[in-house]
């Protein structure tokens, strides 16, 4: 009896098209577990970190340990290769104010990783409301602010700034959110009022490399990803006095240093293929 194709042979692949669409279902399979992998990490430290708040046995240096580890194992699961340029323009003995391009969620850890000194991040209120998670970054000192009230982030800005004095850097994104296109935006105020009133300079560190880890909106963690970070040189707040002059001033100016830092980060990352 002579077999005759069903109505679907017409649209099954070749079998190279087959084998390639096997290959990409494995590999964002693959991304997906990394991606919880990631997850289940950062839950590792979460926890403890918990503990110790409820048993007023939290300190800032248990909490740099902590936060070491994480951004090690989460660069390890990813498979990151980091590397770091411009680390000679800052003072390892200072804290500064960090500002840098946003692109990534990856973009916390591997700023750890680049930077190598106690640092803590401005982020916003809704990550505090995640049980658990959001307990453990308020015992560890990371200063949450509101995004969608002004007046209340800076005061948060204002008591997040106390880190300075326990010599701890503070690290902002400007730009208030992840880019969608891994351009730099458009920057916030705050940072910069804290800068001025704290008399804080304010180190620009470039990202190159972190989307193509973890892109916006997805949860597809790429493996073997060469990040590239790039530290340009302290932007001194210039004035004496806040002013809405001053701000705007050293805006720009902190801008032109963070573009000009991009730039040498993508140049280092591309020169690296």
């Amino acid at each position: 009896m002579e077999r005759t194709a069903g109505p679907w042979a017409r649209h099954r692949l070749p079998a190279q098209g087959r084998s390639c669409s096997r290959r990409v279902v494995r590999s964002e399979a693959e991304g997906f577990f990394r991606a919880v992998r990631s997850a289940y990490e950062t839950l590792v430290i979460c926890a403890p970190t918990v503990v110790d708040a409820t048993l007023s046995r939290m300190t800032m240096e248990r909490a740099d340990a902590r936060l070491e580890q994480w951004s090690q194992r989460l660069l390890s699961v990813a498979g990151i290769e980091l590397t770091v340029s411009g680390r000679e323009n800052f003072d390892p003995s200072r804290a500064y104010l960090l500002m840098s391009n946003h692109a990534s969620h990856f973009d916390v850890p591997v700023i750890f990783q680049a930077y190598k000194r106690p640092v803590r991040m401005v982020a916003k209120k809704e990550l505090f409301a995640i049980p658990v998670f959001g307990r453990a970054m308020k015992a560890a000192g990371f200063p949450e602010v509101d995004r969608k009230n002004r007046a209340k982030a800076i005061a948060s800005l204002h008591e997040g700034a106390s880190l300075f004095g326990q010599g701890i850097s503070l690290w902002i994104a400007p730009e208030g959110t992840r880019s969608k296109d891994g351009e730099l935006g458009s920057f916030k105020k705050g940072g910069f009022v804290i800068a001025l009133e704290r008399q804080m300079d304010i180190l620009p560190v470039a990202l190159a490399g972190t989307r193509d880890v973890l892109a916006p909106g997805t949860v597809d963690v790429h493996h073997r990803v060469h990040v590239h970070a790039h530290f340009g040189a302290p932007v001194s707040p210039g004035a004496s006095a806040y002013s809405s002059e001053a701000r705007d001033d050293l805006m720009q100016r902190t801008e032109r240093a963070l573009r000009d830092a991009l730039a040498i980060a993508r140049a280092r990352r591309a020169d690296a293929r």
